[in-house]
């Protein structure tokens, strides 16, 4: 529980707008007893108004970091991983009133941002301004543990690391975690004319521009 003004201002952040709709705000008025809402937005923008004055605005990583400038909030809750620069920004929101805010996330990204400005040196932070609580799933009570460890046993042994334990993993390599140069390369050779070919292009915004060119063989070989 924290001391707070009588009428505060806050944001919760999420992936998408459907999402925001459709779960979280949900589960936000769990919390509220109805007699305190006055009034639930869900226009183009997502808002539970109290009748204290209070309000909670949902808010999306897509809308991107210029669209939270300007805005001087009391607290803030990321609702999974965020891109650096919107956290960025929320910070800034966040100076006026010295709020705090709060991010729920599994590490299914790897060691992104957060892990490097927040978990790795998390010794240089004063325990008084950063605090880190990791569970595992099977800490749930709610879920069946032999029924977790069946779902997630189909799962990459990393990307179980990373949903069951809430751990960050090196996603280096993940994409073929099997690949053995020895098993899987061949010399170079000429393709057959009558092989077909493709072409996978990954134009990328944040990351850099990838290509990939691979042809089929009639057994089903695949050629990279």
């Amino acid at each position: 529980y924290r001391d707070v003004p009588d009428v505060t201002d806050g944001w919760v952040i999420t992936l998408d707008r459907d999402f925001a709709i459709s779960t979280l705000l949900p589960i936000l008025l769990e919390f509220i007893p109805a007699q305190f809402v006055a009034k639930v937005e869900k226009g183009d923008v997502c808002r539970v108004r109290l009748k204290s004055g209070s309000s909670v605005t949902f808010r999306t990583y897509a809308q991107g970091w210029t669209k939270f400038q300007g805005a001087k909030i009391h607290y803030a809750a990321f609702d999974e991983e965020a891109p650096e620069d919107v956290y960025d920004e929320v910070m800034v929101r966040l100076i006026d009133h010295q709020g705090p805010h709060w991010v729920a996330m599994t590490p299914l990204s790897g060691k992104t941002w957060v892990w490097s400005k927040i978990v790795k040196d998390r010794h240089l932070h004063d325990p008084k301004d950063v605090e880190i609580f990791q569970w595992k799933t099977t800490d749930n009570p709610h879920v069946d543990p032999a029924r977790v460890k069946k779902v997630f046993g189909r799962m990459a042994p990393e990307i179980q690391i990373a949903r069951m334990d809430g751990s960050f993993i090196d996603l280096q390599g993940l994409v073929w975690p099997n690949f053995d140069e020895q098993v899987h390369m061949v010399d170079e050779f000429d393709l057959p004319t009558h092989l077909k070919l493709w072409v996978g292009l990954d134009g990328g915004i944040r990351h850099p521009f990838a290509c990939v060119c691979g042809a089929t063989d009639e057994r089903g070989g695949i050629v990279l």
